[in-house]
């Protein structure tokens, strides 16, 4: 790789050459040498900046690296070079405390402003609680208002190097409070409130304020609310300020539901709120705020009978569901409220028979925590990995071939196998007077001597695990 380096003549090929170094030289004397010689003299920038990426990976506390990446950072002319530059420092300085150190002054004395913020940068690379850095950000923070650009990105760099310091996080509440007017700098503090105040009282007391304080700026408000999802579990002042913009039949959809999602993470058995969930649910037109509610009730409402019973009523209710993304997160939620209620399988299976579920979404690994639900699936959809549905309905094939390789991975070979034996399930009719009716059980088990001869997803005797296809190639039940 470094002869390919230094004799090729194609950019492109040297660049990649470049790139490999940082995957597979970690520590490498020579390889480490050769990228250094790359950024000293190389012209194409793109060169120069994928050798101090990989420098980065492979270079953890080398002196003349950090010594060369820093002449980067103060001389290039190039912003490109100079942000790849300040990355890669980050990462090699975490091993070496001298270099952390002169970030910090390069950051607080240089009179370029790209060279300060390009410092500033690399800090968010160094590894959590470094004390050093952590001050000179705070100090940024409180002494560079004038210059934006910086100031957020310290702002950044602390929320991802400060966890749990508590003098962070009075310098990020100090900005909420001396800060009126600038929208933009009050929402960075308050999401880097929401990476680093976990559990935090008086973090948690700032950004109460903030949604008490602020009802003219949507995007402050849900941040908050998101902030207080983050680091408010179990604490009774963030979940009472969240039910009540729950309850709040004045606030803004967005907001009530942005609420009710993070009001499922910081308290996930607050069963008094599912008589409201229900109801907002009944009611919210707009696909996605609705999408957060039904994930808030698929959490709450766990084993709940009442939610079990109003989901699976709007799951067959026709007038109801105006959008597959309304049975897609019905289904979800239904699922995880009971894991033994075939309607949400059914649902997936129908909105993959009728193309109306990409590859994308039919990833169902977070569906199947019983080998029941594997089974119905393959019984289900076995029959889309043919030749036909390959060549005519690609999009269906493609669904039911991640659905099944999901299966595939969550059961046994053998109950695998078996499961390609079974007829496949009858559909839960329904019905707009009663509630929607029990599956029918699976049928028994067929002997694997005696496999469906049309099933394209098993050969003719399990000898060994299924293969996942390839996409391109039209399956066969030869190759399977």
């Amino acid at each position: 790789m470094l002869q390919i380096i230094r004799t090729t003549e194609d950019d492109d090929t040297r660049m990649k050459a470049a790139e490999s170094l940082g995957k597979i030289a970690p520590g490498n004397p020579d390889a480490i040498a050769e990228l250094l010689q790359i950024i000293r003299t190389t012209e194409n920038k793109y060169i120069r900046m994928k050798a101090a990426e990989s420098l980065g990976k492979i270079a953890p506390g080398n002196p003349d690296a950090i010594a060369e990446l820093l002449e980067v950072i103060r001389t290039t002319e190039d912003d490109d070079t100079r942000e790849d530059a300040a990355k890669s420092m980050g990462k090699i300085a975490q091993g070496n405390p001298d270099a952390i150190i002169t970030l910090v002054e390069l950051m607080e004395t240089s009179k370029n402003e790209s060279t300060r913020s390009s410092a500033v940068y690399a800090l968010r690379y160094i590894p959590q609680g470094n004390l050093v850095a952590i001050a000179a950000l705070i100090r940024v923070i409180n002494n560079t208002k004038n210059n934006e650009h910086i100031w957020r990105r310290a702002v950044f760099s602390l929320s991802t190097i400060a966890q749990g310091n508590r003098d962070a996080i009075a310098a990020l509440i100090r900005v909420l409070e001396n800060t009126d007017n600038d929208e933009n700098i009050r929402g960075s503090a308050v999401e880097a409130l929401g990476e680093i105040g976990q559990g935090n009282f008086d973090a948690i007391a700032a950004l109460i304020r903030v949604l008490e304080n602020t009802d003219n700026d949507e995007n402050i408000r849900g941040s908050a609310v998101e902030a207080l999802g983050e680091i408010g579990q179990g604490n009774s002042n963030a979940i009472m300020s969240l039910v009540k913009i729950i309850e709040n039949k004045a606030e803004h959809e967005n907001i009530r539901s942005h609420a009710a999602k993070d009001l499922a993470r910081i308290d996930a058995k607050n069963y008094k709120i599912i008589p409201t969930l229900i109801s907002l649910v009944k009611t919210f037109r707009h696909d996605f705020y609705f999408g957060r509610l039904v994930y808030a009730l698929g959490i709450i409402g766990k084993d709940n009978r009442q939610v079990i019973k109003i989901l699976s009523e709007l799951i067959t209710n026709d007038n109801f569901l105006v959008s597959r993304t309304r049975q897609f997160v019905l289904a979800l939620a239904l699922n995880k409220v009971d894991s033994e209620n075939f309607q949400a399988i059914d649902v997936f299976i129908n909105l993959i028979n009728t193309e109306r579920l990409t590859y994308g979404q039919a990833k169902v690994r977070g569906m199947l925590t019983t080998p029941k639900q594997s089974v119905r699936f393959v019984s289900a959809l076995k029959h889309n990995l043919s030749d036909e549905v390959y060549q005519n309905n690609f999009k269906r094939f493609e669904a039911s071939y991640e659905v099944l390789w999901n299966c595939a991975e969550n059961l046994p070979y053998p109950e695998f196998y078996q499961a390609c034996t079974i007829p496949p399930p009858l559909p839960i009719p329904k019905s707009p007077n009663k509630p929607p009716i029990a599956a029918n059980p699976l049928s028994p088990l067929p002997s694997p001597g005696n496999p469906c001869n049309t099933c394209p997803c098993i050969a003719s005797t399990p000898t060994s695990s299924p293969t996942k296809p390839v996409k391109g190639k039209s399956p066969s039940p030869s190759s399977n």
